[in-house]
């Protein structure tokens, strides 16, 4: 084989290796910007998805207080409410789920579905005339109660109230896990 031939295929092996080595290094630069921009994207959507909430948040957690204020005297709650004052506050959270549901975390939707159906629960079985007074101490008021103070918990959740330990930020880490019946959350260091 000629000189020529031989320095034009090493000559020419070189570009295709050198065009190879261009290509990958390209096309991991190119996956590592793209993942950047995901990440830089998801995290613009999550800083004004949380941003949103904290805006309109407060109004479903007043709504939410002001009823637990009413059904409670104190640390007890009150034997009786009207069930005018129920069908209030359904109408109140029905509304702002109207509105706002889109914000809410899966957790929140679900705790805020099992609340409305818990309300419902509850005025079902009494007459639909207002003035009608509900005992406070059955089972099921107990569980609309529970499942009001769990859409509470997951609404300040959702924006972070657990998740900040101003004095600490580095060093801890809020742990929440929940079943039916047991609501359990612990600091944890690290």
């Amino acid at each position: 084989m000629p000189n020529e031939v031989l320095m034009t295929l090493i000559s020419l092996g070189g570009i295709l290796l050198s065009a190879l080595v261009s290509f990958a290094v390209s096309s991991i630069n190119t996956r590592t910007e793209f993942r950047k921009l995901k990440a830089q994207f998801q995290q613009t959507f999550v800083t004004k998805l949380v941003e949103q909430r904290i805006i309109v948040y407060p109004q479903l957690y007043f709504v939410l207080s002001d009823f637990f204020k009413r059904a409670k005297t104190g640390d007890a709650p009150n034997p009786t409410v009207p069930v005018g004052l129920l069908q209030k506050w359904l109408g109140d959270i029905n509304a702002w789920d109207s509105q706002h549901a889109l914000l809410l975390s899966s957790h929140a939707f679900k705790q805020i579905g099992e609340l409305r159906y818990r309300i419902f629960v509850v005025i079902s079985q009494v007459e639909a005339n207002p003035l009608t007074e509900i005992q406070t101490d059955t089972d099921d008021f107990r569980v609309m109660m529970q499942s009001g103070e769990n859409l509470e918990f997951a609404l300040r959740s959702d924006i972070g109230v657990y998740e900040v330990d101003v004095a600490n930020v580095a060093k801890r880490v809020l742990v929440y896990s929940e079943d039916e019946t047991t609501r359990n959350m612990s600091a944890v260091t690290r």
